[in-house]
């Protein structure tokens, strides 16, 4: 009897784990398709706009549209790219920005809003955005995220990346409570057509991403590694109380 009290205490426990540590990860970008520019590189040298459209495996909605800005001056060079599964925007020693764009219709680099009204919560697994920073250097820069569900109700989040590597979360609950939003009121998080992430920043900004999803932010919601012992540790004792009233 013991031994089965022990194996599903075991299960319960690893079950409680898993279903806390699970989520239904929606990928806005995991950047495994490339730039459509020449070897995957956007490059503007002086003043002025370049601009790629890519269409691929791993994009939401099958679209991805680049604007990339050079702010600086004639000698001053941006450039951006996503190759080899990530994407890089450099400033370099001039001022410049992205502006990455997913909203499901390919073509031009105009606001669509093609995404079918996508639910960004998956019925309520899902309660924050997930960027995966391989570096950032934000120094005299900013990164914020525009959320549509149409062209009248959106929300803009800034996004606080920290310097240099990291996983970085943000909830839903900073989109929902932005004071930035469109002039019929904020994005509908279970309707959205279209996102957007604008990077820019002055002479050596520079930020590398590996993806963007959202998902549910586990270094929030999973239990401490004591809590789930302690969850173990009280379930084995109430095995020990039951054993020893069966023996009396």
């Amino acid at each position: 009897m013991l031994k089965r009290v022990l194996y599903t205490t075991s299960s319960i426990v690893l079950a409680t784990g898993m279903a806390i540590g699970a989520a239904n990860a929606i990928v806005i970008d995991s950047f495994s398709t490339p730039l459509s520019a020449a070897f995957g590189v956007l490059l503007q040298p002086g003043p002025g706009t370049a601009t790629d459209v890519s269409a691929g495996a791993g994009i939401l909605g099958g679209d991805r549209e680049l604007v990339l800005v050079n702010l600086g001056g004639a000698g001053d060079t941006v450039s951006a790219n996503a190759n080899g599964g990530s994407f890089q925007h450099n400033n370099g020693s001039g001022a410049g920005s992205s502006l990455l764009r997913w909203d499901g219709t390919g073509g031009t680099t105009g606001l669509d809003f093609g995404l079918g009204d996508i639910d960004l919560t998956e019925g309520g697994a899902n309660d924050s955005v997930q960027i995966d920073v391989l570096f950032a250097d934000l120094t005299s820069g900013s990164v914020n995220m525009t959320f549509y569900t149409d062209a009248t109700n959106f929300s803009v989040v800034n996004v606080n990346l920290p310097t240099g590597t990291s996983q970085h979360f943000f909830e839903f609950s900073e989109i929902l409570a932005s004071a930035n939003i469109g002039s019929d009121g904020g994005v509908n998080l279970t309707m959205v057509n279209a996102i957007e992430l604008l990077a820019e920043g002055g002479p050596g900004f520079d930020l590398s991403l590996d993806f963007i999803q959202t998902t549910l932010d586990v270094t929030r919601d999973v239990p401490e590694p004591a809590s789930m012992t302690l969850l173990g540790a009280s379930l084995i004792g109430l095995a020990g109380i039951r054993r020893r009233r069966q023996r009396s």
